[in-house]
């Protein structure tokens, strides 16, 4: 008896914290990554963004969509071309910044972000607004974005 309380217990202790499943929008439309998007893992001092538009003159295969990438990073602007499916494969450009200089951590940060960028492979959409960039060996690290509002 003691058993079947704990767990009604723990089942209303979980239903009651105001935790949203994060539910992937399948399949997701390219199209709908589309705005501006704010880092938010792995966390930052520094205020990183990646804005997203459809590249219409960008010639590519049948269901992939060509997107302009411009961003914000710790110390420069940056830009690049990158393509979305909607299976959720993408692949970056190579990605070009301004030349600012600035303090050493900023520019270290900054580098890491590039290189994490530049092995993206795919992408997930939530549905709580949340971006996934997939990167790395195997897509095993994630750049984590909310929609800016």
């Amino acid at each position: 008896m003691k058993q079947i309380m704990m767990c009604l217990f723990m089942f209303a202790l979980m239903s009651f914290t105001g935790c949203e499943r994060e539910e992937l929008i399948n399949p997701a439309k390219p199209s709908q990554l589309t705005g501006t998007w704010r880092l938010v893992a792995p966390t930052s001092p520094y205020a990183i963004t990646l804005q997203l538009a459809v590249n219409v003159t960008a010639s590519t295969t049948p269901g992939v969509t060509p997107f302009d990438a411009t961003g914000q990073s710790a110390v420069n602007n940056y830009f690049t071309l990158l393509t979305a499916s909607a299976d959720g494969t993408m692949t970056m450009g190579v990605i070009g910044a301004t030349k600012k200089a600035g303090p050493a951590d900023a520019m270290q940060f900054e580098q890491t972000y590039f290189s994490n960028l530049r092995t993206v492979t795919r992408y997930e959409l939530t549905n709580q607004n949340r971006l996934r960039l997939y990167y790395g060996d195997n897509g095993a690290n994630v750049l984590i974005y909310e929609r800016d509002k």
